[in-house]
């Protein structure tokens, strides 16, 4: 296929489709890392992603959690921190590796409850 022909599609591409493509090619160079797309519910996981939203959830007086959603590119998972409002370095657009059991816990969306993480450099999910 020629370079403009290669060209002119990739300009055609709607940006959402693009930068999908360039998340779950970072996220395929890591190390043990699956696609959020694939992992199954009750078992042990490795996930990486791009923070995509930040809530901190009132559970109750004086208690609350802090749910951080990540999407790699095929899906999206949440991170429940019981007990937490804030994890210094966990921003919107930050990456993040996350290692924990995965659920489906009341509105069904696949989520993982006190997982390790691990912070990835600046500008991860941002090249193409």
């Amino acid at each position: 296929m020629g370079i403009l022909k290669k060209l002119g599609q990739r300009l055609s591409e709607h940006p959402d489709h693009l930068r999908a493509q360039g998340i779950r090619n970072q996220c395929g160079r890591l190390e043990g890392v699956e696609q959020i797309a694939v992992i199954r519910p009750r078992t042990k996981a490795r996930v990486a992603g791009v923070v995509q939203s930040i809530m901190v959830v009132p559970r109750g007086p004086g208690r609350s959690s802090l749910e951080v959603q990540i999407y790699d590119g095929t899906d999206e998972v949440t991170a429940v921190w019981l007990g937490r409002r804030r994890i210094k370095g966990i921003d919107l657009g930050s990456g993040l590796i996350l290692n924990g059991t995965i659920g489906r816990f009341g509105d069904d969306r696949l989520k993982m409850i006190n997982p390790a993480y691990q912070l990835l450099p600046a500008g991860f999910g941002t090249q193409h």
